[in-house]
């Protein structure tokens, strides 16, 4: 098993991209402001973008200093990745880590 950790630093950015086939059995993402954080989150096939085809959680509202955990396991494939989008809040305020396990 492994863990990625990172800032989200942009409006949207890759959080997680597989290398090979894998299980991610976590990810959580944590507002560290003292406001409000709007979040997207997409799932996104090898050679895709983000998109309203591949959200799976849309307009999160994650209050100050709180966190979201998805502990559900999501398979992807060599190139798949996770998209996270700051909707509304400022940039570098929300952190993303992905535990993980390759198959």
């Amino acid at each position: 098993m492994a863990i990625f950790a990172q800032n989200v630093g942009v409006i949207s950015q890759t959080v997680y991209t597989s290398s090979g086939d894998t299980a991610v059995t976590m990810l959580s993402l944590c507002n560290h402001d003292a406001g409000l954080v709007t979040v997207d989150v997409h799932l996104v096939p090898q050679g895709g973008g983000a998109s309203t085809s591949n959200l799976i959680l849309s307009s999160l509202e994650i209050v100050a200093d709180d966190s979201y955990v998805i502990n559900e396991k999501i398979f992807l494939e060599t190139g798949d990745f996770i998209v996270v989008a700051v909707i509304i809040g400022d940039i570098n305020k929300v952190s993303a880590v992905t535990s993980y396990v390759a198959l």
